[in-house]
């Protein structure tokens, strides 16, 4: 039979012990993004394709960190015709961007929430970015695909 001694110390370590447990699978758990996520970009609305490019790349980056979780390769097609379009144009680049903008702001509002609230964790935003990031990546691709036979035209 234990001491009320005894019993006390093997109460406060299976407090200890359900703590630690607790504050670990907090801690994994928020790590792997499920937890937490980072917010959804809310930005004020610009009008020069500078400002566009700086202001607006928060909506991509968002996008691609969404999209590297369940569609790697197309992110990377993303990401890559992105590059290539701001390097070749730069306005054709934020115009991109005011367009990627304006459809994750609707979605937004379709959702009916307030932008604070949406996450990159947030399952419904999951789904919608693992829906559209093909299309995005083929439009960037377009863009690109623009700009070059633009160029072409020119000479």
């Amino acid at each position: 039979m234990l001491s009320i001694a005894q019993e006390i110390q093997k109460r406060k370590r299976q407090i200890v012990v359900s703590i630690t447990l607790i504050g670990l699978g907090i801690v994994s758990f928020s790590s792997t993004g499920y937890a937490s996520g980072i917010g959804f970009p809310k930005t004020r609305t610009v009008r020069d394709s500078s400002d566009m490019l700086k202001t607006y790349q928060a909506y991509l980056d968002f996008v691609v960190l969404v999209g590297k979780r369940s569609h790697l390769s197309s992110t990377t097609r993303l990401e890559k015709a992105f590059q290539d379009l701001k390097n070749k144009n730069p306005e054709a680049a934020a115009r991109f961007l005011k367009g990627l903008r304006f459809e994750m702001m609707d979605k937004a509002e379709r959702m009916g929430r307030n932008d604070g609230t949406l996450t990159s964790a947030h399952p419904e935003i999951q789904k919608w970015i693992a829906r559209f990031i093909d299309d995005w990546a083929r439009e960037a691709d377009e863009h690109v695909y623009r700009v070059y036979s633009s160029q072409l035209a020119k000479k």
